[in-house]
């Protein structure tokens, strides 16, 4: 399992898997555009704020519905926000809402092949669906994308539907990610004058692996006076 720090690290690295998996024939070459969704991560009391609204964010106060963030007034508290069933346009007021079910997504449009491997990020259980199962998809076209996991379970995914984008691949994670699970062999990466906190999160890292570590640095000599 390769673990990065950022998942814009683990963008960059997928990408570069995909690009070798096509090479050797692994994953196939559809490489169907799909609607993604990845969660900012914030906090009950920082959704409480106007911080973390910003333009063209997916905003959910209910599973399965979402409203594209189109101007943000941070001087009078306002959000306005689009549906994205209706097209109507309300305000959404973060300071006055107990955010039990907001959450903010960043939306993005990635490649999906046959043969890739994916990550659910949501759990649906009414379809039995739990979150950070990994399924291999099987069939990639414009219409639908499906995949089965290990327990033959099946996900359908629409490309285009941002109730289907709760997904992400399956190639890497961040730390938090792999918080709690065990992996056989793990590759990681640190910079060399990191942070106490990035030190910290390759100590969790190297505790991931059981059989074999590979961790790559930028900086060898400043990486091992940090540590020692």
């Amino acid at each position: 399992m390769i673990i990065a720090y950022t998942n814009q690290e683990r963008d960059h690295i997928t990408e570069h898997i995909r690009i070798g998996l096509m090479k050797e024939q692994t994953i196939g070459k559809e490489n169907v555009i799909t609607t993604r969704l990845r969660s900012t991560s914030n906090s009950k009391e920082e959704l409480s704020t106007m911080l973390p609204y910003q333009k063209g964010l997916i905003l959910s106060t209910k599973p399965g519905e979402y409203a594209t963030i189109i101007k943000v007034d941070s001087e009078h508290g306002v959000v306005m926000v689009k549906d994205q069933e209706t097209g109507e346009e309300n305000p959404f007021l973060p300071r006055n809402k107990d955010h039990k079910f907001t959450t903010l997504f960043a939306q993005s449009e990635k490649p999906l092949s046959t043969d890739d491997k994916i990550l659910t990020r949501f759990t649906d259980k009414a379809h039995g669906i739990k979150v950070n199962v990994e399924y291999e998809i099987n069939s990639a076209t414009s219409d639908t994308i499906t995949a089965v996991s290990k327990d033959r379970q099946t996900l359908n995914i629409n490309p285009t539907n941002l109730k289907d984008g709760h997904w992400d691949y399956a190639y890497t994670r961040t730390a938090d990610m792999a918080q709690g699970a065990t992996y056989q062999n793990v590759i990681t990466s640190i910079k060399g004058k990191g942070a106490l906190t990035n030190l910290r999160r390759a100590y969790i890292d190297l505790s991931r692996a059981s059989q074999h570590v590979k961790l790559f640095t930028d900086n060898p000599k400043q990486m091992m006076k940090s540590w020692l």
